[in-house]
């Protein structure tokens, strides 16, 4: 009779800036926290952007052992190239560094990563688990439709998951792409550790007492919709409306990019336009908790509902209510004029109505939305999901 080997030892993989360098860092984080909770020995491979640094820099953080592949070269060709062959190296690492890897969680889409992490899996006869969070719009990517960014995830998404034993998706649309395949699937959130210091401050001060302040976090790019935000916070102020915008992450330059064809709003709003520029993801809840609300406004296509935003996480995880159009699955969580507010269409004329009633706002009823938001972001624990990962696993190691 053949005896199941037993998993032990997880490798998470992916081109993450582990372990505080972006939104992938904070999932991954909470994937391992969740996992070692489970009695998991738990190690990363992320990606390491620094070129003076050395190729295989590591280290431990929070008692996870980590290394990082390096991106050095600045010529495009050369640094095509460390791209291109990026999975082949990270099967170097493995081998190298962590030999004793009984099951490889892998973060992305690529085939870059996928095929060689494919044929390295049944090599040693170890399991093969993706963690996917979104599904690209192919417009987004550099080259479009046809450039070898998006035939690259196409080939992921669509060829090499489905080899793969399981995959842990953020969203139901993802989890129910990939079951109807007949893959096995599960559902986990963007997570956090909510009993962690930086998300439960014991004091904060407002960004400014006179006006309602509202706060974005992350680059917005394709993504984000910050430009009806400014259009209708734009109308506000014109309206007597006291009313400023926080950013962290986009600078001046990115902002005025997405306003080019309203350069006069731009203009107009700039003096409510606060430009914190970027934090390290450990010290921005204690810009947050300034904010009277946070803001995501997104177009509600595929590439929105497959993802689920870092950012909304962390604002209720800091007890910070939002605002925002529903998309994903947001709707499980955002409750309107509980803890936060639902933009009904993504429109300047639905924000410009929703601030509207946020403003109408007594403190006493600001504080009793605080709370709620607080409350919410303990939906987001990764202790939550425990028992749903472990039985996960499980099943896995006994195909």
């Amino acid at each position: 009779m053949l005896i199941k080997k037993r998993i032990e030892n997880i490798t998470i993989i992916g081109e993450f800036r582990f372990p505080l360098g972006d939104a992938a860092s904070v999932r991954v984080l909470g994937i391992g926290r969740m996992l070692r909770s489970c009695g998991y020995n738990i190690s990363f491979i992320g990606k390491n952007w620094e070129r003076d640094n050395d190729d295989f820099k590591g280290g431990i953080y929070d008692g996870f052992r980590y290394h990082n592949m390096a991106v050095k070269n600045q010529r495009f060709i050369k640094r095509f190239c460390e791209l291109l062959y990026s999975g082949i190296i990270v099967k170097e690492i493995l081998k190298a560094k962590h030999p004793n890897c009984d099951l490889i969680i892998y973060y992305g889409s690529s085939a870059r990563f996928l095929y060689p992490l494919l044929k390295f899996s049944k090599e040693r006869k170890i399991k093969l688990i993706v963690d996917l969070v979104e599904w690209y719009d192919p417009s987004h990517l550099i080259g479009g439709r046809f450039g070898p960014i998006a035939v690259d995830v196409k080939l992921g998404l669509t060829y090499l998951i489905p080899k793969c034993d399981g995959l842990i998706a953020i969203s139901s649309l993802l989890e129910k792409h990939y079951i109807d395949r007949k893959m096995r699937a599960i559902r986990i959130p963007q997570i956090v550790d909510i009993q962690e210091s930086k998300w439960n401050p014991t004091s904060y001060e407002s960004f400014d007492k006179k006006s309602l302040n509202i706060v974005y976090a992350g680059i917005p790019g394709r993504k984000d919709l910050i430009s009806i935000a400014i259009l209708g916070l734009d109308y506000l102020t014109k309206n007597g409306y006291n009313v400023k915008l926080h950013l962290f992450g986009p600078s001046k330059s990115d902002i005025y990019r997405l306003m080019k064809n309203h350069k006069a709003n731009f203009d107009n709003f700039q003096d409510n336009l606060i430009y914190h520029g970027r934090v390290n993801q450990d010290d921005l809840p204690k810009y947050l908790v300034k904010g009277d609300y946070s803001i995501l406004l997104r177009p509600n296509k595929r590439y929105a509902n497959a993802g689920f935003a870092t950012k909304f996480v962390e604002s209720f995880a800091v007890g910070l209510p939002v605002i925002a159009n529903l998309t994903s699955d947001m709707g499980f969580y955002l409750k309107d004029s509980k803890n936060g507010f639902v933009v009904e269409e993504c429109t300047v004329e639905s924000f410009v109505n929703t601030i509207k009633r946020a403003f109408r706002l007594t403190e006493r009823e600001k504080n009793k939305m605080r709370i709620e938001a607080k409350n919410t972001g303990t939906e987001f624990d990764y202790r939550n999901y425990t028992p749903i990962i472990k039985d996960f696993i499980n099943k896995i190691e006994n195909l």
